[in-house]
């Protein structure tokens, strides 16, 4: 009984604590379940929150993107309204126009899309997967992206407005366009634009040097002190220190160069620092000290100012040691004068290489005449420059050159065993003199004299010969006429007996006559030549004779050798001129005789030639033939041909000019300016180098274009207001031979030509394509003389040629392509897609990317009736009444406020004659 109730107490109390736990367990349950909820809710609430959050942000974003949208498209509506008809013409302005078109349309899409949203909110849908959301509701989401592109779309529309520079005269009137308008060139340095140019100038000039290394330019054999500038096409930083390290610091330089120096310049300059350094460096640095020298440079560190005393000592370690100074940063020709009188000639080899940012001051400081090493080399064909002074006199010049150096005072010579040198400086002599002092404006001597003495100086015939024509400037100078054709020189009068004069013989000269020969030749302008100088001891006599005091001409030595030409310069070498170097025709002549040779005109009337206007305008559709047919007119004149006779030079400047695209008249300028010069290497490298430095290329022009005739051809003028810039330029003032210039525009707009002439329609050319005719024989010129075509290859050429539209440029291609395989029937088939993908057509895809801008930016009335051109057969004559009458029948032109059908159709048809779309037929 005890144990019995002992089990139950036991069970009793067990049954007691598993109650308790199970209340425990239970609202342990209760509690975890409230956090759950409460959870659960929470969350939701911030979900629900978030989500009307961001529909209120999205519905918000959409409303300030539209505000943005609908303002800028307020601006650029104002612009269309007051765009006047110029500015809508202009190529640029109406691309713009149609991407603004374009994204006009997509916005109004979008709008339309936007308003039409259900303007309840549906926020819940937010809070669901979006795979679980029907798409109605996730409208707002696309609306809202697509509107964050159009508006980036309307930013670059804008930001591209602004980079071409369309809307900034906007104004309800034409505005010409101030040089101070017009936009930056857009090469922010000048030298990266220009210097491919200079370059080309220096090679035809024969400076450009085959060293291509600053060490090998240092270490060049000559014993006198060399000047090397370092100068950096792109600007600003060049490089300098780089390439100063690798040759101060190379073994060989070290054992050549026993002193050197390396100072980077302080700006301002300071003298006394600049000495302090210099002559602690160059004490440092030698490795044998002169005998009290040795506390030399330990006095110069702690010594405040340098002395006469130590000038001298300076001056005497560079004569004892070869020395090499680097000098980093020279700015101006004033830092290099105060710091050269330092750095003296001491015979012994030494150099100094100096780094600057002016091209004038590292031309200044080297010398002329001078070479060109290209030390580094850029993109863009840019450079880093080493000018040294040239040692051999040997290279290649123009007559450009010999011009040059006989409109300076002084003595010259030729020298050379060809008889070209006579020739050339005879051909010269004769044009200065006689035939053209319209190209040889800058030509002023009033006294003329041929001087043969080939034969030997007589000393006593000398004075008298030269006597005469200085007095007397209508007389030839057959003395020449005595010369042997292969140049040597005849030796009838034995030179020893002309030599061999005798104190009294000499003295019995006409002293009167020497006088007066000495008085003419240093009070007036003389261009006197000497021909046939045979030794420098005939010189020698002449020089103490007569010219004792500077004379005020030019005298011209020609000799067969070139110690004597030397000699005569006073061994100035720049001004003895090698005539095997020496080339006879310029650039221009030399393309202009070539053209004239090779090339043949076709379709067109008469000799080609254009009329003789102060301003011509020629246009025609791209790839018609306008460059070549003014190029027949240009290069005529160039060589003086005026229809079939012989005129000689009428301009002293000619120039083609290719118009920049987009227009900027800085780098026009620049162009035209350096192509005036083409004929002249000296003047068009000083020009280079001028703009270079920053010298305006306009009042350049102007210069020339008020002063003198010329003959200048624009090739691609595009619109009004660019000629108005051109005009209001450099045409605005002209007077004297500038009123004898002629101008001649190349366009392809109508109207833009006769802009340019003033509406005047004999000044205007429009250049068509080619007639069936026409076009067949210039693709037999093209096939060659050997390829003789068979009739069935006939009538097979007149069937593609008609789908050529008479452009020259493409029945040139496919004359070509046909001449390599030897076959014509090829090309018959797919003939555009042949054109458009074959590669041995790349030629054409300019063309061809042209023509299809150039549809694009036709007016929308226009293109249906493009499009209707086709159902007439090729190179058909339609009848433009009939033409109107089917335009009208389909609907392309209807009656308007502004004018009947009739009237809008002919003012459509002649809207595509002006195009060059529409060619009629030469009466």
């Amino acid at each position: 009984f005890q144990c019995g109730v002992a089990t139950l107490n036991h069970t009793t109390n067990t049954l007691l604590y598993s109650g308790e736990s199970f209340r425990e367990h239970k609202q342990a349950m209760a509690e975890f379940a409230l956090g759950l909820t409460k959870t659960a809710v929470e969350g939701t609430l911030s979900r629900v929150k978030s989500a009307i959050e961001e529909e209120a942000r999205l519905k918000e974003k959409v409303q300030h993107d539209l505000v943005f949208i609908t303002a800028e498209f307020q601006m650029m509506q104002s612009f269309l309204n007051v765009a006047n008809k110029e500015r809508a013409e202009n190529q640029v302005v109406r691309t713009w126009v149609r991407q603004l078109r374009d994204l006009a349309f997509d916005v109004e899409d979008c709008v339309e899309f936007v308003v039409h949203l259900d303007n309840k909110s549906t926020w819940w849908w937010r809070i669901v997967p979006s795979c679980m959301a029907p798409p109605r509701h996730r409208h707002l989401d696309e609306a809202a992206a697509e509107i964050k592109l159009l508006k980036e779309r309307v930013e670059d529309v804008s930001q591209r407005n602004t980079r071409y520079n369309l809307i900034s005269d906007s104004g309800s009137h034409t505005k010409a366009i101030s040089v101070a308008e017009q936009p930056a060139p857009a090469t922010a340095n000048p030298s990266a634009s220009v210097f491919p140019l200079l370059r080309e100038v220096w090679d035809v000039a024969g400076r450009i040097s085959n060293i291509d290394n600053l060490q090998d330019v240092i270490t060049h054999e000559s014993n006198d002190l060399q000047v090397i500038s370092l100068w950096g096409s792109t600007g600003g930083d060049l490089g300098a220190t780089f390439i100063f390290r690798e040759v101060y610091y190379n073994k060989q330089i070290c054992q050549e160069f026993k002193s050197r120096v390396w100072i980077k310049l302080m700006h301002p300059f300071n003298r006394d620092e600049f000495l302090k350094s210099f002559m602690i460096q160059l004490c440092t640095s030698s490795h044998q000290a002169t005998v009290g020298m040795e506390d030399f440079g330990t006095r110069m560190k702690v010594a405040r100012v340098v002395t006469e005393d130590d000038l001298i000592k300076a001056e005497q370690l560079m004569k004892e040691n070869r020395y090499l100074v680097f000098l980093e940063e020279v700015s101006t020709l004033a830092e290099w004068d105060a710091i050269k009188i330092y750095l003296p000639d001491c015979k012994n080899g030494s150099r100094i290489v100096m780094s600057t940012q002016d091209l004038g001051v590292a031309l200044m400081c080297t010398g002329d005449p001078y070479q060109v090493s290209e030390l580094r080399h850029f993109s863009h064909g840019q450079a880093i420059c080493a000018f040294f002074k040239t040692v051999s006199s040997s290279r290649r010049r123009d007559m450009s050159e010999l011009k040059r150096l006989i409109r300076r005072v002084g003595v010259i010579s030729v020298h050379g065993r060809t008889r070209s040198k006579l020739e050339l400086v005879k051909e010269l002599y004769h044009c200065i003199k006689d035939i053209d002092e319209e190209q040889y404006f800058s030509f002023q001597f009033g006294n003329y004299r041929w001087v043969n003495v080939s034969n030997g100086l007589n000393r006593m015939n000398f004075p008298r010969r030269l006597h005469l024509d200085l007095d007397d400037v209508d007389d030839d100078y057959d003395d020449s006429a005595d010369n042997d054709s292969d140049g040597s020189r005849g030796n009838e009068v034995d030179h020893d007996d002309s030599h061999g004069l005798q104190a009294n013989e000499v003295a019995a000269v006409d002293q009167e006559l020497i006088e007066g020969c000495c008085k003419t030749l240093h009070e007036k302008d003389c261009l006197v030549v000497i021909d046939g100088l045979q030794s420098t001891e005939d010189w020698d006599w002449i020089k103490d004779t007569f010219l004792t005091q500077p004379t005020k001409g030019c005298i011209v030595v020609i000799t067969n050798e070139e110690h004597v030409a030397k000699h005569c310069v006073d061994d100035e070498e720049y001004r003895a001129i090698n005539c095997e170097y020496l080339e006879p025709k310029g650039r221009r002549i030399e393309e202009a005789h070539d053209w004239t040779n090779k090339f043949q005109l076709f379709g067109h009337d008469g000799d080609g030639e254009l009329p003789s206007e102060k301003v011509t305008a020629v246009w025609g559709i791209a790839g018609i033939g306008k460059s070549d047919f003014v190029r027949n007119t240009y290069y005529n004149r160039i060589l003086g041909i005026l229809g079939f006779s012989y005129v000689g030079n009428i301009f002293s400047y000619y120039s083609w000019v290719d118009v920049p695209h987009p227009f900027n008249l800085t780098e026009f300028s620049r162009r035209l300016l350096l192509d005036f010069h083409s004929d002249d290497i000296q003047a068009k490298e000083v020009a280079s180098i001028s703009i270079i430095e920053g010298q305006d290329p306009i009042q350049g022009c102007r210069n020339i274009m008020s002063q003198y005739s010329y003959l200048v051809v624009f090739d691609g003028l595009r619109s009004k207001d660019e000629w108005d810039l051109i005009k209001d330029t450099f045409l605005s003032e002209l007077s004297g031979h500038s009123a004898l210039s002629t101008i001649v525009v190349i366009t392809n707009e109508a109207n833009v030509a006769r802009y340019c002439v003033d509406n005047k329609d004999e000044c205007v050319v429009n250049v068509k394509g080619l007639e069936a005719g026409e076009a067949l024989g210039l693709f037999k010129k093209v096939l060659g003389p050997d390829k003789i075509l068979t009739p069935r290859e006939i009538k097979l050429s007149k069937h593609i040629l008609a789908k050529c539209g008479g452009l020259p440029k493409v029945i040139v291609a496919i004359g070509k392509y046909c001449r390599r395989r030897n076959k014509v029937e090829d090309i018959k088939e797919n003939f555009m897609d042949m054109l458009e993908n074959d590669a041995e057509f790349d030629c054409l895809r300019g063309l061809f990317s042209w023509m299809h801008s150039y549809f694009e930016d036709c007016n929308d009335s226009l293109k249906p009736c493009i499009f209707y051109l086709p159902v007439f057969p090729t190179n058909h004559n339609i009848r433009w009444r009939r033409l109107m009458r089917r335009w009208i029948a389909e609907g392309y032109s209807r009656d308007t406020s502004s004018g009947t059908a009739e009237e809008n159709g002919e003012r459509l048809f002649f809207e595509l004659v002006d195009l060059s779309i529409i060619q009629q037929p030469s009466i």
